[in-house]
This record gives C-alpha cells, sequence and structure tokens, in this order.
C-alpha cells in the first residue's frame, strides 16, 4: 500500500524515516509506503530550507517538527466502531490510515511560529484516521488498482479546551534552563530569611578557614558581609515602611475620631442652644405669671363662697408661674450637664490632635534615627572590610568605636526596638482614645436623653390634653432609645486596636529576643562571659557581661544593660596595655601614647574561676599584641 505526499503549500518536506528520505519539491508528489513516518522543520530557523512544510499551527503544545505517521492496521477497528465490515481495495488488502503528530524533541516551539492556547486563531494538534473507503473518497485513485493516493494535509482542526493545561514546548526549556542555571537560593531569599543568611554565614565563613586557615582574630568573608547587610538593609526597609504605613494609619484613626467627637459636639451645641430656649421662654412666661399675680382681684360677693373664689382664680397667675419655674429649674440642670459633655468632648479633641502629632513625630525621628544607624553600619562594614583586605597598612584600622561592625548593629538593633516600642504606644494609644471617646459618646447620649425626657415630663401634663398622645409615643421612642448601640462601632475599633498594640508588643520582644541572640552569637566576636568590675566610687564588685571583637574593642554590658544590646562600657584595646594581678583579677590600663599613658584609666576585673582568668588573659594579651602589631 502506498500514498502520494501533495504539496501543502510550503514546498518540501523530508521523511523522518531512515530507510525513506527524499525532497519534495514545488512541482512534484512524492509516493512513499503507508508505514512511514513523515517530518519536517518549520523554517530555516531550525535547519530547514526555508521552503519546509509547515504543519500547524501548534496550540496544544506540539512543536513544528513533527511526525506524520500513517498506519495500515486500524480497518478492523474502525469498521467495528461503524458496525459494519471494513471495505476492501480491489487487491484484497484491507486498510485503514491514521495521521498524528509526534513530537520531535531538536525543534522548537518560538521558530514554529506556533499558535499558543487561547490566542483566537484557531487550529489545534490532533490525529486524523478512517478506513481505506474514506481514504478513498478523500482522493484516492479508486477501485482500479492497489495504489491509492491522498494529499497529507491535515486542516486546522477545532481548538479543544483540553490543551490549555499542557505546558508549550518553549515554557518547558526555558523551565529546564532555568532549574539548571538558577541556584538553590537567591540573593533575596537568603535576605528575606534569617535562618538562611546565618547559614550562608557560616558556610562561608567556614570555607574562608578551610581556604586559608585564619586565626580568629581574622576578618569574616566579603560576600558574608555584603549578605549580612542585604538582610538588614532588608529588615531596615521593611520595618521603615511598616512604621510609615503605621504612621498613615493612625492618621487615618485620628481623623475618624475627630470627625466623630466634632459630629458629637454639634449634636451637644444644638441641644444646648434648644434647652436654652426653652429655659428662657419659661423664665420669661413665671414672670409675667407673677407679674398677673400682683394685680389680686377683688371680693366679687359679699358671702364667704365668692371670696374664697376670688381668692383662688388670684392664686391661680402663681400657681402656673412656680409650675413654669421649676421647669425652668429642671431645664437649667440640662444645661449644666449638656455644658459639662462639650467642655470633655473638647478637652479630649484638643488632647488627641496633641498627643497624636508628638507621637507621630517621635515615630518619624526614630526612623530617621534607623535610617542614620543603618548609613553608619555600612560605612563601618565597609571600613572594617577595606581594613580587613589591607592588613599591612598601619592607618586602614580606626580607634573609633563608631566604625566597629558589632556596635553599630548593636545600635541598629536598638533603632528598631525604639521604632517597635514608638509603633506600640501610638497603637496603644489609640485603643485608649477609642475607649475614651466610646465614653463620651455614651455620657453625650446618656445626658441628652435625660434632657429630653425632663423636657417631655415637665411639660408634658401641661398640654396632656392636646400633646398627650404626641408625648406619650415620644415618650415611648426616648425610653427605647439606647446609648450602647450607638457607640458599639467605637467598642469595635477599640478592640482592634488593642489587638493591634499587644500584637505589636509581642512582637517587639520577639525582635529584641532574635536581634540580641543573632548579635552574641555573631562570628564578630572573640570571646564573650561573665565578669566582675570594680567600681572605684561605690568600692564594690559589679557584675557584667563582657565581649572582645575582632575589632579590639571591650564592650561590658552592667545593670540593666546586661542583655544589650548597647553597651555600658567599652575599652580600645590596642591603646590598652595588660596589667597582671592576683587570680582570678586582672586589670587593663587605657590610655594614650608617650607622656599621656601614665594618666590612663585603669580597669580591674574579676573572673569567675582562675581557669577563666587564665583564658580572658590569654584572649586579651593576644588581642592586643596582634592588634598593635598591625598599627
Amino acid at each position: 500500500m502506498t500514498g502520494t505526499l501533495a504539496k501543502a503549500d510550503p514546498p518540501s518536506a523530508r521523511l523522518a524515516s531512515p530507510k525513506h528520505r527524499f525532497d519534495l519539491s514545488a512541482d512534484k508528489s512524492l509516493t512513499v509506503p503507508m508505514t512511514a513516518a513523515l517530518s519536517w522543520p518549520a523554517d530555516n530557523t531550525n535547519g530547514g530550507t526555508g521552503n519546509d512544510v509547515v504543519f500547524g499551527p501548534f496550540p496544544g503544545g506540539k512543536p513544528m517538527g513533527a511526525d506524520l505517521a500513517i498506519d495500515e492496521d486500524l480497518a478492523a477497528r474502525d469498521a467495528q466502531s461503524d458496525n459494519e465490515a471494513p471495505e476492501v481495495s480491489p487487491s484484497g488488502t484491507d486498510v485503514s490510515f491514521q495521521c498524528y503528530l509526534e513530537q520531535d524533541s531538536s525543534d522548537s516551539l518560538a521558530s514554529a511560529g506556533g499558535v499558543k492556547p487561547g490566542d483566537g486563531r484557531g487550529g489545534a494538534v490532533g490525529n486524523a484516521s478512517g478506513t481505506w473507503r474514506d481514504f478513498r473518497e478523500a482522493g484516492g485513485r479508486g477501485p482500479g488498482g492497489a495504489d491509492a493516493s491522498f494529499n497529507a494535509y491535515m486542516p486546522h482542526l477545532a481548538y479543544s479546551g483540553e490543551h490549555e493545561a499542557k505546558m508549550t514546548v518553549e515554557e518547558s526549556m526555558k523551565q529546564q534552563a532555568m532549574a539548571k542555571l538558577t541556584p538553590r537560593f537567591t540573593l533575596s531569599d537568603i535576605a528575606q530569611n534569617p535562618e538562611l543568611a546565618r547559614a550562608a554565614k557560616l558556610e562561608l565563613a567556614g570555607q574562608q578557614k578551610r581556604s586559608d586557615g585564619t586565626s580568629n582574630l581574622s576578618s569574616c568573608d566579603a560576600q558574608s558581609r555584603v549578605t549580612e547587610i542585604e538582610h538588614i538593609r532588608f529588615t531596615t526597609d521593611t520595618a521603615d515602611r511598616d512604621a510609615g504605613r503605621e504612621v498613615q494609619a493612625g492618621l487615618e484613626q485620628v481623623d475618624v475620631l475627630q470627625k466623630r467627637l466634632a459630629e458629637g459636639r454639634r449634636s451637644v451645641e444644638q441641644m444646648l442652644k434648644f434647652i436654652q430656649k426653652l429655659y428662657d421662654a419659661n423664665v420669661a412666661y413665671s414672670r409675667a405669671m407673677m407679674d398677673a399675680a400682683r394685680a389680686a382681684v377683688s371680693s366679687l360677693g359679699m358671702s364667704d363662697s365668692w371670696k374664697c373664689a376670688s381668692e383662688g382664680i388670684s392664686e391661680l397667675p402663681m400657681v402656673v408661674g412656680g409650675a413654669h419655674s421649676q421647669i425652668s429649674q429642671a431645664l437649667a440642670e440640662c444645661t449644666a450637664k449638656l455644658q459639662g459633655v462639650l467642655k470633655t468632648i473638647k478637652t479630649l479633641s484638643d488632647e488627641l490632635a496633641a498627643t497624636s502629632a508628638k507621637m507621630q513625630a517621635g515615630i518619624a525621628a526614630k526612623r530617621s534615627a534607623l535610617a542614620k544607624a543603618m548609613g553608619l553600619h555600612e560605612k563601618a562594614t565597609q571600613a572594617f572590610g577595606a581594613s580587613e583586605g589591607h592588613v599591612s597598612r598601619p592607618a586602614t584600622r580606626s580607634l573609633d568605636k563608631q566604625k566597629d561592625p558589632w556596635l553599630t548593629e548593636g545600635q541598629l538593633a536598638a533603632g528598631h526596638a525604639d521604632l517597635l516600642e514608638a509603633q506600640y504606644e501610638l497603637r496603644n494609644y489609640l485603643a485608649c482614645a477609642f475607649l475614651r471617646c466610646r465614653d463620651v459618646e455614651v455620657s453625650r447620649l446618656q445626658v441628652t436623653k435625660v434632657s429630653m425626657a425632663a423636657v417631655l415630663r415637665s411639660h408634658g401634663p401641661a398640654f396632656e390634653e392636646q400633646v398627650g398622645p404626641f408625648v406619650t409615643e415620644l415618650s415611648r421612642v426616648v425610653g427605647e432609645f439606647d446609648p450602647d448601640h450607638e457607640v458599639a462601632d467605637l467598642m469595635i475599633r477599640a478592640n482592634v486596636h488593642e489587638d493591634s498594640a499587644l500584637a505589636l508588643g509581642t512582637q517587639r520582644k520577639e525582635e529584641k529576643t532574635l536581634m540580641v541572640g543573632d548579635l552574641f552569637s555573631s562570628p564578630d566576636i572573640v570571646r564573650q562571659g561573665e565578669l566582675e568590675m570594680w567600681e572605684a566610687g561605690d568600692s564594690r564588685w559589679r557584675g557584667g557581661h563582657f565581649v572582645v571583637t575582632q575589632s579590639g574593642f571591650l564592650y561590658g554590658f552592667l545593670g540593666s544593660d546586661r542583655l544589650g544590646p548597647v553597651p555600658t562600657c567599652s575599652m580600645c584595646l590596642p591603646r590598652c596595655s595588660f596589667e597582671d594581678g592576683d587570680a582570678p583579677v586582672f586589670s587593663i590600663t587605657e590610655g594614650g601614647t608617650g607622656w599621656r599613658r601614665s594618666k590612663g584609666r585603669i580597669v580591674k576585673l574579676r573572673a569567675p574561676s582562675v581557669d577563666e582568668c587564665c583564658e580572658w588573659a590569654i584572649v586579651v594579651r593576644e588581642t592586643i599584641a596582634s592588634l598593635q602589631a598591625r598599627w
């Protein structure tokens, strides 16, 4: 059985089978065995001639270099699926064919100009199969012989959604290439993960130790310091960004509180104005009634009954005036209460504006101090790295402790803690402010409710016949009014800020613990431990934690500063001399050079045991000798 491969727009193709490899020009067709597999590249970008057949588009991930396979053993299955006997050619050969695409890993989708899923250009990768009847009707020569011809042309099938989940060859190859080139951890991953940064630092320090065998006084690897600086800079930038967001959130919450207080103040002012108008009206009415009472009515008759009636009608204005006097007194009490609430609202509003501005300015100052500390730490790290690279030059090391990376890192950690402390205070103050605002609002609404009830009670009986139903309904409405329901949102906000303040407090403690832990586990430390320092002024030994760094400084953490990160005292060992003493006591004399050396400060230190005293003495002596030799 043979088939004819006709030109499918591009003018040439080649057979993939090693046994059948031919060229198909623009004016020719090729008769090939039906069992052969055909493959061709799409263009000259992948080794083609420029006239190669493009069999595509290929949106489902198949490359343009594909195989067209024509199978001969599907006739029976095709006939069974159609529930009919297979049609037999005149030669007695039962033939079916199947066209499908097979991936050729040597080609690239990018050079095929294939269609990606979902780009709206139609077309799909699929397979076409049929019986001898289909094959013949598609363009064969008919039943006249054992050969049949067909055009090796696959129309663009309708694209199916099942290919959307498949990855294109280009994407797969890119992923494989990136997997080979990309390291396990990027610099960003190390900067964002303190554990990775610590592991990388230890690994680099170990490599340096294995390569050049430096001692404890040698500097850390430059790349390790770069990684550590990147991590610290990322942490500092994150803390600064979070602080900025906290300030912005604080401004918004203060604005919410100020608006709420302003609304309450306007409400109190309007109610106060209304009560004062009623008070003035009742006072004027009472005075008018008193004036009417002075015009006494004479006896309307001679009998005692008329005299009683005359006295009663004369007393009526006084009784009515007295009733209005009682109303005025109740209104005066309401006025005093409303004025007290108004004063409280104004005081809280002014305090909120002043305190929030002060706290925000404090946070801004802490951010500025943190940025300055970060700059000093970077300069100290760069200077220390440069000095490590030029140890033979006597002027490369500085005697200023502010250029010690270990000390500047401690100051930076203190800046982080101070910034978190300022944010915690702001959040805590906002929580308290919302609670105070809630209390003020409850008081305002309660006083307003009492004032409205007093007005209704005082005027209800006098106008019962005219306004009784209205007063009754209004009294019911006022009685059902719940001030706590009106301030529920303030309570919710107070709880939110209280939770935020608690979270910031926990974060502050954790950050301080982690930072101090990293600080005291730094490879910059030559030796650290517990020592006691003699205080001549108090004539007593004072315990503390002491640290010797590679930069040649001895730091002491005494009293409340025992846990760091900022030391209580420090000494520049290259400018000091070691003095022997009765173990476990030893002395260090700090002073200048020449005639100023005799005026130096003498520090007496006592170790917990004689062995530890010897170890401290060895470390201090070696440090002094090594650094003085370099200078």
